[in-house]
């Protein structure tokens, strides 16, 4: 993959310094909930549907017995343990973006009382400067550990491995 240009990179801090200076905890109620409760919902419905390729319809008949005449097209009914795993993965998600609202408050709040000129700036800032951080890190950090010696495994001297 080739590196990201110079343009690249200044596109993604703008985009990034731009996301974090939206104050979450002032958004209206209903955008709130919307940020917390849609990810987690379409997070379960993701899970579940996941699950749900995992043993075919027709493989259920079969292990049932059943020789009945409904086709095998869509998906099963799910199990309780699918329906739980794909609840606690959504629960999860919305747990952090109800968590992310009361943080971005929280930080906003200490700015404000260290006498920060600029809070939302000076937190959209380092949002940016976090995420391309990230970003450098991750373009220049190898594919998998296998690159880091050449794809040889532990590194030999060349002696050594005869």
């Amino acid at each position: 993959m080739p590196p990201p240009s110079l343009l690249s990179h200044a596109a993604d801090l703008a985009l990034s310094v731009g996301i974090g200076m939206i104050p979450l905890h002032r958004l209206p109620r209903p955008v709130q909930t919307g940020y917390v409760v849609l990810p987690g919902a379409f997070t379960s419905a993701i899970l579940l549907l996941a699950q749900q390729r995992t043993a075919p319809r027709s493989a259920v008949i079969e292990r049932e017995g059943g020789g009945s005449d409904e086709p095998s097209r869509g998906p099963r009914r799910p199990t309780a343990r699918e329906c739980a795993l794909s609840l606690a993965g959504g629960g999860a998600v919305a747990g952090i973006g109800a968590a992310s609202i009361s943080l971005d408050h929280a930080f906003e709040n200490l700015l404000r009382r260290r006498g920060v000129p600029a809070p939302r700036l000076t937190m959209g800032l380092t949002y940016g400067a976090l995420l391309q951080a990230a970003g450098v890190l991750a373009h220049r950090a190898p594919a998998h550990a296998g690159e880091r010696h050449g794809g040889k495994g532990p590194e030999q001297s060349p002696d050594e491995s005869a």
